[in-house]
């Protein structure tokens, strides 16, 4: 989702992505973005916008799936 909305339909900046870190602070998701400095706010707008949504309505059953799979090439 942040991929697509930031990075694709936006074109706000050239790289995007979420992650987390299990031994820092449990729970946390951080997300990053490698934006130009005047698109930095709009793109923040859009990350926030994208979480909240994932909040709101949870991920379906395919974005589970893909990030179970990532999960375990990672681990």
């Amino acid at each position: 989702l942040l991929f697509t909305e930031v990075r694709e339909k936006r074109g706000l900046c050239y790289t995007v992505y979420s992650t987390f870190d299990r031994r820092l602070n449990p729970g946390s998701w951080r997300i990053y973005v490698g934006s130009q400095p005047e698109k930095l706010k709009q793109a923040e707008a859009v990350c926030r916008e994208v979480a909240a949504k994932v909040a709101a309505e949870g991920i379906t059953a395919e974005e589970l799936k893909a990030a179970k799979a990532y999960a375990k090439g990672i681990f």
